[in-house]
């Protein structure tokens, strides 16, 4: 019987200041993007007075062919240099529903930074989101139900288009332990390819892992919950447990292993998310941007390079020939 979920669709990274985790991304060697914020209208279009008011949160994206890297923080000051806005088209009487929802969100990602500054968030990539939810009622793990939305995308030929894309979130909030966790879906291969993507210095081309660090003597539970989010069983490995997505790898990992198998790894709460993967046309090139750059650099016990958390805003980045 096929998977429902099929790799990894983002891995998402909350920090304090979003234009500080830009540039730093860009020092490890990704394009990075302005972030966008949402904003309201506080006049009716037309009116005196109309101008936008940004509020919740904002991100980017560190966009691959398949997944990306989204950078996320909360509004709590002025808007960052370069920042856009993104302004909120609805009708009058779903304003009300619609800033309630964003400022639910927004408290759930106020809550993640609380807890640390790091990932805390990892959506999956699934083609069907509304068969993984049948799946997931099946076996009784709540989800908050599959969302419907628009997803924008650049062509080669230098067009703009939207497609539409679905989603759910684990847990009847929103919310997991770790963070935020669900299954998205992406376009089709056709779509995909006619993308236009930005060419990324250190030769980015796609996530590879995710690693979720737990407390030893809860390993089996948290790959058994695992398991049962992603209709999947795991492999034993020394450090834990590992589950195959078609290609990407999320792991199960003993905390008091993770630091051995990925040297400066680290994650101040557990569960939590501590290492993000991503593959690169050549890591010799890479590695040498990265000691260019001032990064501190070892391997991982499986030939990777890692950049260790502290000088990541809490994720280690492992780099691995693609």
């Amino acid at each position: 019987m096929p998977h429902d979920i099929t790799g990894l669709h983002h891995v998402g990274h909350i920090v304090a200041d979003i234009g500080a985790a830009a540039t730093l991304y860009r020092r490890l060697g990704f394009h990075v993007g302005p972030p966008g914020f949402p904003a309201w209208r506080d006049m009716p279009i037309g009116q005196a007075g109309n101008h936008l008011v940004p509020f919740g949160a904002g991100n980017t994206h560190i966009e691959f062919r398949r997944d990306f890297i989204e950078l996320v923080t909360v509004l709590d000051g002025p808007l960052p240099a370069e920042a856009f806005l993104m302004p909120i088209e609805v009708p009058a009487e779903r304003r009300e529903a619609v800033t309630r929802a964003i400022h639910a969100t927004t408290r759930n990602i106020r809550s993640f930074l609380d807890r640390f500054e790091g990932l805390h968030i990892t959506m999956f990539d699934g083609p069907d989101p509304a068969a993984t939810a049948r799946r997931l009622d099946a076996a009784g793990i709540a989800h908050g139900g599959v969302h419907h939305v628009a997803r924008p995308m650049w062509t080669k030929d230098g067009h703009t288009t939207s497609v539409p894309a679905s989603y759910l979130e684990i847990g009847a909030d929103a919310r997991v332990p770790e963070g935020r966790v669900g299954v998205a879906s992406n376009p089709d291969t056709a779509l995909l390819d006619a993308q236009r993507l930005p060419a990324h210095p250190n030769g980015a081309v796609g996530l590879t892992e995710v690693v979720l660090g737990v407390p030893d003597g809860e390993l089996d539970a948290q790959a058994a919950r695992y398991a049962e989010i992603l209709g999947r069983d795991s492999e034993s490995a020394d450090h834990g447990r590992v589950f195959a997505l078609g290609g990407p790898t999320l792991t199960i990992a003993r905390e008091s292993r993770l630091g051995k198998v990925w040297p400066g790894a680290e994650v101040p709460r557990t569960p939590g998310f501590a290492v993000c993967g991503v593959a690169v046309d050549d890591l010799a090139v890479a590695r040498e941007l990265l000691a260019a750059n001032g990064f501190s650099l070892s391997e991982t016990s499986g030939g990777g390079v890692i950049v260790p958390a502290a000088e990541v805003m809490g994720a280690a980045m492992v780099f691995t020939q693609a």
